[in-house]
Parts: C-alpha cells; structure tokens; sequence
C-alpha cells in the first residue's frame, strides 16, 4: 500500500493489500487505535482517497465517509480493555 498526502488530501492505494496493513495505516490518520474486527484474510486493490481538515475541502469526504462510500468499511467507536505499558522513571544508563 502507498500512501500520497498532498496537502490536506490523502490517497491510498492498495495492490493486493490485506486488512490488517489497512488497520495500521489508518490508526496513523485517526485519533484512536484501529482494531479489525472484518474477518477478512484477502488481499484487496483499491484506491481510497479523503481529505485531513474538511473545512478547506468541503466537498470531498473525511476518512469516515471515504472508507463506507469507496470501499464499504465503517469504524465504530467501541469501548475496550488495551494493553497499555507505563513508564514509571528512566536513569540513565551506567558507563562500563
């Protein structure tokens, strides 16, 4: 899969691409973790394409609308338990 931001505008373009790289490079663009839950193991071409701010481009879709209109996915918010990993304090490392 590519990825072409221009501006405020995103194109991805996926050759044989599966869900679960699809998950990855969405979580980038959204302000929350992507979890495939399709159960789809394929390997898809298909071109998706949004703009980041819809205020300047109001026209054209958000990633929201992009995903159900071209390519017929959908993300719902759902409320899970994640794996999360705290740090508590850093040292720095002794010299040898």
């Amino acid at each position: 899969m590519t990825v072409e931001p221009a501006a405020d505008r995103v194109v991805l373009r996926s050759t044989r691409g599966n869900v679960g790289r699809l998950v990855e490079i969405l979580s980038r663009y959204t302000d929350r973790v992507v979890i495939d839950d399709t159960g789809l193991t394929g390997e898809y071409d298909f071109t998706l394409e949004w703009v980041q701010n819809p205020t300047v481009d109001g026209g054209s879709p958000t990633l929201f609308t992009a995903l159900r209109e071209q390519i017929g996915l959908r993300l719902n918010p759902v409320r899970r338990a994640m794996p999360i990993i705290v740090v508590d304090s850093i040292d720095r490392p002794s010299e040898n």
